[in-house]
């Protein structure tokens, strides 16, 4: 009699099973390649963002700073029935890199303004003598004035000293 010849073993693991795990070692090492790329860009935009919410709540802070040292022209205005004389001014500008101080009573060629009843004037000086050209910039103010009434023998003295706001349109209000 013929033998039948031996059944062929069968491998333990099927074909497709041995595909599948040929297909999915590069996917999976794919996979967690692109996570870890994922996780470390998140990391770096969560501390972004971090970052940009710090300095946001910084240039919050700063920024009444910022508004007070805006420089404005310093311009006064006589809204009294009186006649105002400015015989003082000190003002504190800058010129973007440094503050700078301008005192009138350190220059010659200051005059005291005076102010009619219902006028204004820009303060400024123009001077050949150092020191003594201002622009009229000014963030930071002192004066000294007087108002003089017709019906009084004796007029007041005042001494302001403030940051200058603008106040009324831009110009000091007398009132």
């Amino acid at each position: 009699m013929a033998k039948n010849p031996a059944p062929k073993k069968k491998f333990p693991v099927p074909i497709s099973t041995l595909i599948c795990l040929a297909v999915a070692a590069p996917v999976g090492w794919w996979t967690f390649n692109t996570y870890r790329k994922w996780a470390t860009f998140r990391t770096i935009e969560v501390e972004s963002d971090r970052k940009l919410a710090a300095q946001q709540k910084r240039n919050t802070e700063l920024s009444v700073v910022y508004d007070a040292v805006q420089l404005k022209k310093f311009t006064v205005c006589n809204k009294t029935p009186d006649v105002i004389t400015v015989n003082w001014v000190g003002a504190a500008f800058h010129d973007g890199k440094a503050v700078e101080v301008f005192n009138s009573d350190h220059c010659q060629d200051f005059k005291p303004i005076v102010l009619d009843p219902g006028s204004d004037s820009s303060v400024l000086l123009r001077s050949s003598q150092p020191g003594c050209n201002w622009d009229g910039s000014v963030f930071y103010y002192a004066m000294r004035y007087t108002q003089e009434n017709e019906n009084e023998e004796r007029y007041r003295i005042y001494n302001m000293v403030g940051p200058y706001q603008g106040f009324d349109r831009d110009c000091y209000t007398f009132r």
